[in-house]
């Protein structure tokens, strides 16, 4: 009977510990969860980066080039 109080105290503590500990656990796995969708974005991003510069450069070097094609062979005609 002496011992009750700080025997329920010492429960009481631990529960509360323990209802903490389960908080950072779960604030811990959401911001895992947040950095694996950040790495998808990432990777998703940088897919569409290229899509939107990279082949646009290429397609404009592959028309430059057919363009100045083009007017050597225009010139040359010119010349004869």
């Amino acid at each position: 009977p002496q011992f009750f109080i700080p025997i329920i105290t010492l429960i009481r503590n631990g529960a509360l510990n323990a209802l903490s500990y389960k908080k950072e656990l779960e604030v811990a796995r959401t911001q895992d969860i947040d950095l694996s969708h950040f790495e998808e974005n990432m990777n998703d991003f940088k897919d569409a980066f290229v899509e939107t510069t990279v082949l646009p450069r290429r397609n404009l070097r592959q028309r430059l080039r057919k363009l100045i094609r083009q007017l050597i062979i225009l010139r040359r005609s010119r010349r004869l």
